[in-house]
């Protein structure tokens, strides 16, 4: 999993942005715009490694759940 972070540029402008940059290679994977939206992209390898999970357990456990029906094609 690729692991990123966020980086505030121009922080006493009011043209705030946000780059986010992968750890390993330094290389800038996306600006925000707005600074305050850098960490939530940042941090989207982790989120969907957590849905990732909560779908194989909802999937593996009962597939007759609301949810896993929903997700069912997924695989």
């Amino acid at each position: 999993m690729n692991n990123w972070y966020a980086r505030i540029t121009n922080k006493d402008s009011a043209h705030e942005q946000g780059i986010i940059i992968e750890e390993e290679t330094g290389k800038n994977i996306a600006v925000a715009y707005n600074s305050k939206d850098a960490n939530l992209i940042a941090c989207s390898p982790e989120l969907l490694e957590a849905i990732r999970i909560v779908y194989s357990r909802v999937v593996n456990t009962n597939i007759n759940t609301p949810i896993g029906e929903l997700y069912r094609d997924w695989e």
